[in-house]
């Protein structure tokens, strides 16, 4: 119930109050009097007769007393009858204020309408989008402002249903121009209102401009057009990729085998008439095949690494680590004589097969270069950093390189050292850092010539295995 029904009782009930209060005051005393009078009458009256001329102007005394007060009341009652009208017609216009501004503050063209669909009321957006300058709008048919902006005569019919047929009109797209000459594409939501205290019903039709939105939209389907291209261009690149890489492991195998197969037959032919010069060529032929061969298994590795999906799975670094540490145990003599210092390590989830390679790399390095060192020393670390993250450290006492050159570090076919000094092709590290990579971690090196190195590798807390637990084990 609103504001004007409660003052409207309440109006309707004092009028009955003081229609009530006025009979009481004219009415009250002549029947008092009476009453007296009707007394004095009796067979006593002669005797009684100055009695009750008395107790009458009494009686009138006390009825003009009663009549004083019941005006007093009356008047007080009037009083608070007004202060009510008075408060509550105060909240009204404070509620139709508070309405009006919400209605004015809305940054959507608003606009109510009667039956003949034209203007009852408007806000501030409306008639900055749809008016001529020439002031309000109230009175005007909608077909005739906004420079024939609704016009169309599909949007009379919707929202002639709104009024006829209660259908509600729902995110009805629609282009139109307005007064500035702009082109716009809006959107319109219109249902109707029906009037609590009579009167036809309303339509509140509010208007959506959405022309950025729809900028926008064609902008985004652009750019996936182009996305969608870059992706066919490289799922292209990724095919010749895969054709290559069978070039490489079937067409540049086969020569490297006729190479390797006819210097080992050269060198039986010679058998004992062979003399030391032409025993230096062909080990060096032979040296320089075997290079070959496997830079070009590490050249299918590290594009391999690339080109397949991450299968990803909780994997025990401890156990990935041991695996390593046997491997080069047994292919490495130079892994025999190392002294190795490890913690507990976690288990994450990864790519098993691709984190095999990050420790081969690692580890294979650490016993390569410390080899020369007569106590050669490998360190693994692991801790949590404080995003969570995991952080695993490969220290080694080996010989160590110059910072300077930290940058080619982990590019393809960099070597901070020569062949003659140590083995390698250069890739490996370029393989891990990219493994790494594809796991949302990274990888950065520190180290000082003639002391070693330190290799710091990070895998995210979101590859974290939720039931995470840490493998103990010995230092050895």
């Amino acid at each position: 119930m609103d504001i004007l029904e409660r003052q409207r009782r309440r109006s309707f009930w004092g009028l009955w109050l003081l229609i009530v209060m006025i009979v009481v005051i004219v009415v009250a005393p002549y029947v008092i009097i009476y009453q007296a009078v009707g007394a004095a009458k009796g067979p006593a009256a002669g005797d009684l007769a100055l009695i009750a001329s008395d107790r009458i102007h009494a009686l009138r005394l006390a009825c003009m007393l009663l009549q004083l007060g019941l005006l007093l009341l009356l008047v007080l009652l009037m009083y608070r009858q007004n202060a009510r009208r008075l408060l509550a017609e105060l909240d009204l216009r404070r509620a139709i204020s508070r309405s009006d501004a919400v209605f004015e503050a809305m940054r959507d063209p608003v606009v109510l309408l009667d039956p003949a669909q034209r203007v009852v009321m408007h806000n501030h957006a409306f008639e900055e989008l749809y008016g001529d300058g020439s002031g309000s709008l109230v009175g005007k048919s909608l077909v005739e402002i906004g420079n024939a902006a609704w016009a169309r005569p599909e949007i009379g019919q919707r929202l002639h249903d709104v009024f006829v047929r209660n259908r509600e009109l729902w995110d009805f797209e629609h282009t139109q121009t307005t007064r500035d000459g702009a082109s716009r594409i809006v959107l319109l939501n219109a249902r109707r209102l029906s009037q609590q205290h009579g009167g036809p019903p309303l339509s509140l039709l509010t208007v959506s401009d959405v022309s950025a939105q729809k900028s926008s939209e064609q902008h985004i389907q652009q750019l996936a057009r182009q996305l969608t291209g870059k992706i066919e261009q490289l799922s292209d690149a990724n095919r010749e990729l895969e054709a290559f890489s069978y070039s490489v492991s079937h067409d540049l195998r086969a020569p490297l085998r006729h190479i390797a197969g006819f210097t080992e037959k050269l060198k039986r032919h010679l058998g004992e008439q062979i003399d030391t010069k032409a025993l230096h060529y062909i080990d060096t032929i032979q040296n320089a095949d075997r290079r070959m061969a496997a830079l070009v298994d590490d050249l299918l590795v590290y594009s391999q690494l690339g080109r397949h999906a991450l299968r990803l799975h909780p994997v025990d670094m401890r156990s990935q680590v041991e695996e390593t540490r046997a491997m080069l145990e047994a292919t490495d003599p130079r892994a025999a004589a190392v002294q190795w210092d490890i913690d507990p390590l976690p288990i994450v989830v990864a790519d098993g097969n691709m984190m095999r390679q990050v420790w081969d790399n690692l580890l294979g390095n650490a016993v390569k270069y410390s080899s020369k060192r007569p106590d050669p020393r490998i360190e693994i670390r692991h801790h949590r950093l404080d995003d969570g993250s995991h952080e695993f450290r490969v220290r080694d006492n080996g010989i160590g390189f110059d910072m300077a050159y930290a940058g080619k570090l982990f590019g393809v076919f960099q070597r901070l050292h020569k062949t003659e000094e140590f083995e390698g092709t250069g890739i490996g590290l370029a393989s891990t850092r990219r493994v790494l990579v594809r796991h949302g971690g990274d990888i950065r090196a520190e180290s000082k010539p003639g002391v070693g190195s330190e290799f710091r590798f990070v895998l995210p807390a979101m590859l974290d295995n939720p039931f995470n637990t840490e493998v103990s084990s010995s230092t050895q």
